[in-house]
């Protein structure tokens, strides 16, 4: 059981001050790539965090020190939009972090409001004069969405990349590549935790190996996912649903109910040839309209820069859509469409 105090607004931003002289640093260097965290959930700067529809959620905050500044979360400009949010957040002493409780209130699904936390200098607070943490400028501004949901969207994510694969979402890889694969859901009400199957991974030939991850300041359940030999085009499911705490360490889930089911597929990529912009394994128009999405910044589940260069210039404009149309109604086109070429 976490033990807890409650504590001020004011003591946090101390805190943050009194690890700012063990921990920043003088000479500058990246701002922080800020993020916030639902239980088990991160987001980053901008991204959205969900609350269930008449319930609640804790939020914590990565208030790290940066280069001379401190951190503080601002609360009063969140009450103002309708959600709850408690007067004073809670300290969890056993990891340091400020948390912030948070309540849908009354709003309905898909209503949201931006929940800020920004860095300040320390003399713009505490130096004499200094216009104080309601009327500071802050110097790095960081925020999250805070969004109203029916339920949670499961989804699934490779380490070091912020890219989210929800319900459905395929991931693609090549032969030879090798992913840390995790599941998480947007929110965890009571305390439920997440099964995989990834069976049919090491039927369809992937090699796979759990081990036990930190990923920023979370500890993920990773999956090791290599595909090594397995022949290109190969695509298999995995899926995963969450238990309640004690159904979940029984020792027949069977009969137990499970939650928020949702599935992603993992594939390889099917062999490069020229003018399959979209990796399907075949030329077809689909090249042509992928590529012409691609030119309009619209969407690709799949999208290969180096396969749609069907003209070879070494850019994709809008030629190579017609390139391609032109391979396909039999007219005089750039050699090599159709065929397989070596990608790196």
């Amino acid at each position: 059981m976490m033990k807890k105090r409650i504590i001020s607004l004011a003591m946090i931003v101390a805190l943050a001050l009194t690890a700012f002289t063990a921990t920043a640093s003088a000479d500058g260097g990246e701002p922080p790539r800020s993020f916030a965290m639902s239980v088990l959930s991160v987001a980053y700067d901008g991204e959205t965090l969900y609350v269930p529809a008449d319930g609640d959620i804790y939020v914590k905050f990565d208030l790290d020190p940066y280069n001379g500044l401190i951190p503080s979360p601002s609360y009063d400009r969140f009450k103002e939009t309708g959600f709850g949010i408690d007067d004073e957040p809670t300290f969890f002493e056993d990891d340091g972090y400020a948390y912030a409780h948070i309540y849908a209130n009354g709003k309905q699904v898909g209503e949201k409001a931006t929940l800020y936390y920004n860095w300040y200098r320390p003399e713009d607070i505490f130096g004499e004069g200094a216009p104080g943490l309601a009327d500071a400028e802050p110097v790095i501004g960081a925020s999250v969405v805070i969004e109203v949901a029916e339920k949670p969207r499961p989804f699934a994510f490779i380490k070091d990349d912020e890219t989210r694969y929800y319900d459905g979402d395929t991931i693609w890889m090549e032969d030879g590549d090798e992913i840390l694969l995790t599941f998480d859901l947007t929110w965890q009400d009571d305390f439920l935790l997440t099964d995989r199957d990834l069976s049919d991974l090491s039927e369809k030939g992937f090699t796979v190996q759990e081990q036990l991850e930190q990923f920023e300041e979370a500890g993920y359940v990773y999956h090791r996912i290599k595909a090594d030999g397995v022949k290109p085009g190969t695509v298999a499911e995995v899926t995963y649903k969450s238990y309640k705490f004690n159904d979940y360490f029984s020792e027949d889930r069977s009969d137990k109910p499970s939650f928020y089911p949702a599935t992603v597929k993992i594939g390889v990529m099917p062999a490069a040839i020229l003018g399959d912009a979209d990796r399907s394994g075949d030329v077809t128009i689909l090249d042509a309209t992928a590529i012409q999405r691609y030119l309009a910044n619209l969407s690709n589940e799949v999208f290969d820069v180096r396969t749609a260069d069907a003209d070879g210039d070494e850019s994709v404009t809008i030629l190579d859509a017609t390139a391609i149309q032109r391979y396909l109604a039999g007219l005089s086109c750039p050699e090599g469409i159709g065929l397989n070429v070596v990608v790196h």
